[in-house]
């Protein structure tokens, strides 16, 4: 496999972004082909791809918030996205199931705290068994949410900058 390449996402990405969104997240978590979309032609700054010689392998898609709480649903469509926001909230990070437990997400998340360090951090929701995966990158638990997103209980992490 050649070298790790991050770069931003553009339209001509789509097909193999839904592809891995599709793999990664069940039908009632993942984002519609429309919010994918609108991800990338609004806030392409922050829709990074993680590609090799074999393809993209992984992605990780934000937006913007200024306060801390991530909970409501419309952020998912951009609502509420503000690119001047302090915060950095993420609303998927998944990697191509056959090439996990490579470093490819956490290479992600290291070059959107690179590109955005001057926030004062990264938001995520996750559900309760991935909270210590995200706890050993150096999030910390901020404890249940208010979102039902997909019928699920999540947890909000917080990473500071």
């Amino acid at each position: 496999m050649t070298p790790l390449n991050i770069r931003n996402a553009n339209i001509g990405d789509l097909d193999s972004i839904i592809s891995i969104e599709n793999q990664c997240f069940l039908p009632s978590e993942a984002a519609s082909p429309e919010n994918i979309k609108k991800r990338i032609n609004e806030f392409a700054e922050g829709f990074l791809v993680a590609e090799s010689d074999q393809g993209i392998l992984g992605i990780l898609n934000c937006g913007c918030v200024i306060e801390e709480d991530i909970s409501e649903e419309e952020l998912k469509s951009l609502i509420g996205h503000d690119p001047d926001g302090h915060y950095m909230v993420v609303f998927g990070l998944a990697v191509s199931p056959n090439h996990r437990k490579k470093g490819i997400a956490f290479a992600l998340l290291d070059e959107l705290r690179s590109r955005f360090n001057h926030k004062k951090g990264i938001l995520l929701l996750c559900k309760e068994e991935m909270t210590p995966y995200y706890e050993k990158y150096g999030f910390i638990n901020q404890g249940k949410s208010k979102s039902s997103h997909g019928g699920f209980s999540w947890f909000q992490m917080k990473y500071s900058l």
